[in-house]
């Protein structure tokens, strides 16, 4: 997650070079607008110390129907600090080794969820598939070319932790 910023700015970058500065700039504002890394310490009346944090969810199958839908849910997916595999496009050629490295095909890994760009049809067929996919239910997301649900919530996980600090010797 740390290199997460990092990576989406080398993406926004490549995509700036190659003539894309419209996605490269909705790239950015993912960027800007991703809960991801947030922390929070909630109150524990009882002498525990409780974490709230949001993490990435892990490997997202990405579902595009454009190349603009490609590029977008790309940058959502580096904003947000997952990896992926694309199903129904090829990658752009020429991507930066970092960048091309967090979407490949990883046969036997789960995915955490499914982002799909297009009509009715085309999520009903995402819906199909993510429903025969081995392992935990994918939730399925609608892809409008900007959307990954409030700061990318969409492509987080929420994790707490309570630390029981009485028992591990604090006060």
């Amino acid at each position: 997650p740390e290199e997460a910023p990092m990576l989406l700015t080398v993406f926004a970058d490549w995509l700036d070079k190659h003539g894309e500065p419209s996605a490269a700039g909705r790239a950015r504002d993912l960027g800007r607008s991703s809960a991801l890394g947030f922390e929070a310490v909630l109150p524990g009346p009882v002498g525990e110390r409780n974490l709230y944090a949001l993490h990435p969810r892990g490997r997202i199958l990405l579902r595009p129907a454009t190349r603009e839908g490609l590029l977008g849910q790309m940058a959502a997916v580096l904003a947000t600090g997952n990896t992926a595999t694309v199903e129904g496009m090829d990658l752009p050629e020429g991507l930066p080794a970092k960048i091309a490295a967090r979407f490949h095909a990883n046969p036997g890994e789960f995915f955490a969820a499914c982002l799909v760009e297009g009509d009715v049809q085309a999520v009903r067929g995402a819906c199909d598939s993510a429903a025969k996919l081995p392992g935990p239910i994918v939730p399925v997301h609608v892809w409008t070319g900007h959307d990954t649900g409030p700061n990318g919530a969409w492509l987080l996980e929420e994790v707490s932790t309570s630390i029981n600090t009485t028992a591990a010797g604090g006060n």
